[in-house]
């Protein structure tokens, strides 16, 4: 009787280890997001001694159910996941629709915001996924995204992503990233020129109650119409938007900072 109740586990297991690597619809994967993300909202405001460890295990949850279907599925590329968005899914998805970033707040903070988010990409056999939080940072707290720029940068597409992030009070960070999809790997690329130094990654930290003093102007990384121009909020030393903006010009390579545009208010 032992070894056929052994046998009955084992049997089950294979089963459900099987239907975990099928590959899904987007359909059904927008249904299974929706089940998690159900999970994670229901600890965040459960009353109870264990709900911030229930709150962490639904999170896990979530991380290692879109590491398993994603990549069998790369129609999600492509996927418009309505019901998973109005359970607190985010994406923003380049013009070309070939690189997209997904996240959403993990509700396990006070005054910091952690968010999980992920990158999606056209690779030569379907579409590659990566986890965007980095393992040597300790306590990472992610990102948030609002948008992704597409320019050609020496016979190439570059994406340039703007994220935030709010880690603190009183300290909120926007970004500025250049990526590029290389060997069907998502890598940073240098397209910064500032001074001497060529980089792939530009930020700035700023008060928030610093926006009052400029009569309610946002510091927002931004592009103009025709994306020569790239302006970057100006802050002082004490993280202050001063209410200008530092100004790249794209010269067809890189995004060159001019000392003499500093700064500049974008009209």
């Amino acid at each position: 009787m032992r070894a056929l109740h052994k046998t009955v586990l084992l049997i089950a297991a294979a089963v459900i280890m099987g239907s975990a690597c099928r590959a899904q619809t987007v359909s059904q994967i927008d249904k299974g997001l929706v089940h998690y993300l159900g999970k994670i909202n229901y600890w965040t405001n459960a009353q109870s001694a264990h709900a911030f460890d229930s709150l962490a295990y639904a999170n896990d949850h979530l991380i290692n159910y879109m590491k398993k279907v994603f990549p069998l599925a790369p129609a999600t590329l492509k996927g418009t996941f309505k019901l998973a968005r109005a359970k607190g899914m985010h994406y923003v998805t380049s013009d070309d629709g070939n690189l997209r970033f997904y996240y959403w707040d993990m509700q396990m903070g006070a005054s910091i915001h952690f968010f999980a988010d992920f990158a999606q990409f056209t690779v030569s056999d379907g579409a590659g996924f990566v986890d965007m939080i980095d393992p040597t940072v300790q306590g990472d707290p992610g990102a948030f995204y609002s948008s992704i720029t597409t320019v050609q940068s020496n016979g190439r597409p570059v994406y340039l992503v703007i994220s935030g992030s709010a880690s603190a009070e009183r300290e909120e960070s926007q970004q500025i990233t250049a990526y590029s999809v290389i060997d069907d790997k998502l890598v940073k690329v240098l397209l910064f020129h500032k001074r001497l130094k060529k980089l792939s990654h530009l930020e700035y930290d700023y008060d928030p109650r610093s926006v009052e003093k400029v009569k309610g102007k946002k510091p927002v990384i931004h592009f103009s119409a025709d994306k020569q121009f790239l302006y970057i909020p100006d802050v002082d030393e004490g993280n202050d938007f001063t209410g200008d903006f530092i100004v790249y010009k794209f010269n067809g390579e890189f995004y060159t900072f001019d000392k003499a545009d500093e700064p500049a208010t974008d009209k």
